[in-house]
This record gives C-alpha cells, sequence and structure tokens, in this order.
C-alpha cells in the first residue's frame, strides 16, 4: 500500500430498489417554466433532509450563476432552493444538481438536464457507504541484494497504468466502469480496485482517505486533488 491511498471506507454504487431501503427518504420536488429559449426554476425544494446530512446544490452550462453552492440547513429537515435560481435562465444542456451526504450512510444525487420546450430530464442516483476491511499494517521492504533485478511495480505504478489504458473513454457522470465509462473518482476508484487498492468513490471521500504529501513528494499514481472556491474536492486525477 502507498502513502496517497490508505483508507477507511469504500463506496459502491447501489441499485435503486436498494438506495431506497437504505437511504432516508430525501424528497426533491421541482417544476419548471420551459420554453423554446431556456428553462426556469419555479421550485425547487428538498424534504425530509435527516439530521447532520450535508446539502450542496450545483449548476453547470449555460445561464448558471454559480457553480456549486453548500446550503446551510441549521438543522431543518426542510428547504426551498429555487430562490437561488431567481432571474436565471438555464439554457438547453444546463445541469442542476442537487447532492445530499448522510454521513456513514451515503450520498442522494438528484440531477435536472435541461431540455429546449420540454420539462428537464431528471435522474435520481445513489451512493452507498460500505465499511471496508480493515488494511494491516504493511511489513518492511526487503533490501535486495546487489544485482538484483528492479522490484515490481507499486500498487499506485500498476493504477496509473490501467488507467491509461482507459484514455479516450467518454465521460460519464457517475460511471465507475469500462462497461458504463467513467468520472473522475469512477476511474480512480477502478483503476486502484484493479491494483488491489479499495478507495472511496467520489474524490471528495478520496481526498480525506490518503495521506497528504507536498507536491515535490509526488510519486508516478499518486492522487492530484483539486478545490473550488468553497473548498470543496471536486476533481481527482492521477
Amino acid at each position: 500500500m502507498t502513502r496517497a491511498i490508505a483508507c477507511a471506507s469504500a463506496l459502491a454504487l447501489a441499485a435503486p430498489a436498494a438506495a431506497a431501503a437504505a437511504l432516508p427518504d430525501v424528497h426533491v420536488a421541482a417544476a419548471w417554466a420551459p420554453s423554446a429559449r431556456f428553462t426556469k426554476v419555479t421550485t425547487l425544494t428538498l424534504t425530509r433532509v435527516p439530521a447532520g446530512a450535508r446539502v450542496e446544490l450545483l449548476c453547470s452550462g449555460g445561464g448558471c450563476a454559480f457553480a456549486r453552492r453548500r446550503i446551510v440547513m441549521h438543522g431543518a429537515s426542510r428547504v426551498a432552493l429555487a430562490r437561488m435560481f431567481r432571474g436565471t435562465r438555464l439554457r438547453a444542456g444546463a445541469a442542476v444538481q442537487v447532492r445530499v451526504t448522510v454521513p456513514a450512510t451515503g450520498v442522494v444525487l438528484v440531477r435536472f438536464v435541461m431540455r429546449r420546450g420540454k420539462q428537464p430530464r431528471k435522474e435520481r442516483t445513489f451512493i452507498a457507504t460500505t465499511p471496508a476491511p480493515a488494511l494491516p499494517a504493511p511489513a518492511p521492504a526487503p533490501v535486495p541484494p546487489p544485482g538484483s533485478p528492479p522490484p515490481a511495480a507499486s500498487q499506485a505504478q500498476q493504477a496509473l497504468a490501467i488507467a491509461q489504458q482507459y484514455l479516450g473513454t467518454p465521460f460519464v457522470y457517475g460511471g465507475a466502469s469500462p462497461a458504463t465509462g467513467f468520472d473522475d473518482g469512477g476511474l480512480v476508484q477502478y483503476a486502484y480496485g484493479q491494483a488491489g487498492v479499495t478507495l472511496p468513490r467520489i474524490a471528495a471521500d478520496q481526498f480525506t482517505a490518503g495521506v497528504p504529501v507536498a507536491l515535490a513528494d509526488l510519486h508516478p499514481g499518486d492522487l492530484v486533488f483539486f478545490q473550488d472556491a468553497t473548498a470543496y474536492t471536486n476533481h481527482v486525477g492521477l
């Protein structure tokens, strides 16, 4: 195991039926005013949000006035979000995403993709948090005798080599396998999984799973994370 890949939990994509049973029933009620040129948000309300959950609102594409906003719940189970879009005109292809993270349980992602003259397409994804087996302490590396062949590639180097095989694979939000396509966290999780290391599913959780190293000490296969203006970790690369 390398410095950048120690982890305490793993995430796996759950089937919709399992998601309903495993995660509190968070409701997202939305109403839209679509036209041939743009779509307006008239209602966007969350209810049944469990205590301690982290709520985030994301917007991408034409017409978005912000990229990400953290919603402070103050212990409430209901919040109206349409005010965040007052005066906003979302173009076709723009996406509004609600992310509800429930500690030790999972993440509910509800995504609305704008369409010209039609109601947005709604996508709901559940990512369940499951405990990973305890990792044994690494044994001291043996010192090779003089003249011995070079050591085998580290798990990080193996993961990098695996990830490079999928250069050019289409980006798919929530994708975590060659069959579905990949997003950034999914590719990292898949590549390291093939190298024998269990990692969380999304970049924000992968960020807290590893051991920080200085930029000057990075080795091939180490993970590099990127944060937005709110210090939220929203991207990862090898």
